[in-house]
């Protein structure tokens, strides 16, 4: 005989008026909802049942919602309306149904608004609602977050950095990096995007470098941490 568990029903929501299906082609005030998309592949990997909402800018909707979220679900990862915008209700409005705020703003770029809580048996993560932050705090975060309470060791990963970056402000910093292995070395090469907004540069790109806070240049030839998001090879 084996013992095994199922992985309880997850619910991944998206936020904001702007956001249209990404079948749709967006008006010049819209966006695609590409968040969802990319946080179903992350998590394709557990084989678990994964629900979708979405959710508009209307502070009494996010309410209602919220409560039959928490009346449903065990694990709810809000995208968006984490943040300090007019509509980012998410953080007040958890906190008020009684969900335990465990951290909220994380000394790091991309990614900084992320909150975290959890109710009972229940956890709730609310990310920033910008696609690459979105996607950092996913795999830096709330992956490691499942290994955890699976009892599954993280890999380490280190690389060499293979040209220098400058970084001023007093933050941790998550560099869009693109990895080789030479030897069984593993290499990094920065590779330049546009913001937290450019998902489209994700693409040409292997892995984040956490470049830790502390100092404001890293030269090359230095080694730091990586968190892959495609197979090393």
């Amino acid at each position: 005989e084996l013992s095994v568990f199922r992985i309880p029903p997850i619910c991944l929501v998206s936020t904001g008026d702007e956001l249209v299906n990404i079948e749709q082609t967006p008006a010049p005030h819209q966006i695609r909802s590409s968040n969802a998309v990319a946080l179903r592949a992350i998590l394709a990997k557990w084989a678990m049942e994964i629900d979708h909402q979405h959710i508009l800018d209307d502070e009494k909707k996010v309410r209602r919602t919220i409560t039959k979220l928490l009346s449903k679900y065990q694990i709810i990862i809000f995208m968006g309306g984490s943040s300090m915008g007019k509509f980012d209700f998410i953080p007040g409005i958890l906190r008020k149904s009684g969900v335990t705020e465990h951290f909220y703003k994380i000394k790091q770029r991309p990614g900084k608004p992320m909150w975290f809580g959890s109710k009972g048996n229940q956890f709730v993560f609310a990310l920033p609602g910008n696609p690459v932050s979105c996607f950092l705090c996913a795999e830096r975060y709330v992956d490691a977050w499942l290994r955890h309470s699976l009892g599954i060791k993280q890999r380490v990963n280190k690389a060499i950095l293979r040209r220098s970056f400058d970084f001023k402000p007093a933050l941790s910093y998550f560099l869009q990096v693109k990895l080789t292995n030479e030897n069984g070395c593993l290499f990094a090469d920065p590779i330049p995007g546009s913001g937290s907004g450019d998902h489209a540069n994700l693409a040409n790109t292997d892995a984040f470098m956490e470049l830790p806070e502390g100092k404001d240049s890293y030269r090359e030839g230095e080694q730091f941490h990586v968190f892959p998001f495609k197979p090393i090879l």
